[in-house]
């Protein structure tokens, strides 16, 4: 999470609880959750199923 807010890399697969206090505090975006529905605490995140990733 250090290098994605610092720019140096582009993107990772962060736990959702590291995840939420980065994406809230407008640090970074996300832009799908792995899981099967949307945490209560990220519900404008769509799931890697409804952003047309299948599988």
């Amino acid at each position: 999470m250090t290098d994605l807010i610092g720019g140096r890399i582009h993107f990772i697969f962060a736990a959702v609880t590291l995840a939420i206090p980065q994406v809230k505090g407008g640090r970074v975006r996300s832009l799908a959750v792995t899981g099967r529905a949307r945490p209560s605490a990220l519900k404008n995140v769509p799931t890697m199923i409804e952003a047309g990733v299948a599988g």
